[in-house]
């Protein structure tokens, strides 16, 4: 037994556990029994299945050529090998996310949908580059990185570009593409570790700010410079007030030049939700420390949503630059503006 067969045994245990747990946590699931319809039926049940297919002609013809790969990639042909792990892990990847949409959980827990075992042996490995378990459970919002998609888009260039010389259909020799991918895999892994430490994290007393490196930056609600609630379209006259897809939240978090803006109905802002509700509300910001406003919070998780369409914003007269704010100082800014421009008009008139 050689390099080349303890490889392939590990690519065809590795897809046999992810198969197993297709047949045990089924994606399958009738669009009458999911939440999110779109997302039920054969179809949307079966179509992540494509990856692991994709996986399975890599992994054999990658077998065929491995020798070939290893001496004339120089031995830099590293992301040749890695590339069957990759797309199997792509196709547990979709698999399972799609499972918890349909059913309507916590996209960012991963123990649904995944055998109790997953918690102690692969989940807690997988903490180290997704968080804390506290954190997955209230939901990290990622930013919007351009550098990890183009990183991304070059790898599955290159990727592409690799499958395709495996049956001498590609534009260079396997072994010139598997160099590339190599250097692409780099670049995508760079693109990964950049793309998680760009988070925000909305905890039930705190935020968690990342850092490229260290630890998080902790804030408090009572930090926050302002918040408005506005429509997702901003012509729109009437927006549905009881549907959240159809508004977004920002907030000025301190030491961050543009505001944090995502939709009203993201889960991973439920916490955020609540404290603007009750500060809207209760006029001020929760105290932690008092079990009466902890429990106040707790009468929000329904209604918090409602409270921030109807309560947090005041349209402006002008349709096109209608403005929608929960923070009463910009109100008391525009009117003392106004005064001292009457004033200053009246002296000049006098």
């Amino acid at each position: 037994m050689d390099v080349r067969d303890i490889w392939l045994i590990a690519a065809i245990v590795y897809l046999g556990l992810c198969l197993l747990n297709e047949v045990a946590y089924p994606m399958y699931i009738s669009k009458k029994k999911a939440v999110k319809p779109a997302y039920g039926g054969f179809w949307s049940g079966t179509i992540h299945m494509l990856w692991y297919v994709i996986a399975w002609f890599a992994l054999a013809q990658t077998f065929h050529l491995f020798w070939d790969i290893y001496y004339y990639s120089y031995g830099l042909g590293g992301g040749a090998f890695i590339l069957p792990f990759a797309l199997i892990y792509l196709g547990a990847y979709f698999g399972r996310r799609r499972y918890r949409i349909a059913r309507g959980l916590n996209i960012w827990d991963r123990d649904y949908g995944m055998p109790p075992i997953y918690r102690a042996t692969l989940g807690k490995l997988g903490n180290l580059f997704r968080g804390s378990e506290q954190m997955q459970s209230a939901g990290i919002i990622y930013g919007v990185s351009v550098f990890a998609w183009v990183a991304w888009g070059l790898y599955l260039l290159a990727a592409f570009g690799f499958l395709a010389s495996l049956f001498d259909a590609g534009p260079l020799y396997v072994g010139d593409m598997a160099v590339l991918l190599t250097l692409a895999t780099v670049l995508g892994a760079i693109g990964v570790f950049w793309y998680y430490r760009h988070y925000t994290v909305f905890l039930p007393d705190q935020i968690l700010i990342s850092r490229v490196f260290g630890s998080a930056k902790i804030l408090y609600y009572q930090q926050l410079e302002f918040f408005r609630v506005i429509p997702t379209d901003p012509d729109a006259i009437h927006p549905d007030m009881h549907d959240p897809s159809k508004w977004r939240i920002e907030v000025k978090i301190p030491g961050k030049s543009a505001p944090f803006s995502t939709s009203l109905s993201d889960p991973g802002v439920r916490y955020l939700i609540r404290q603007i509700a009750f500060r809207i509300e209760q006029e001020r910001w929760a105290d932690m420390n008092s079990p009466a406003d902890r429990e106040q919070l707790l009468q929000y998780h329904n209604d918090g949503r409602i409270i921030c369409t109807t309560k947090g914003h005041s349209p402006q007269v002008n349709s096109r630059r209608r403005q929608h704010t929960g923070h009463p100082s910009s109100r008391h800014i525009r009117i003392s503006s106004l005064c001292r421009a009457g004033a200053k008009m009246g002296s000049l008139l006098s």
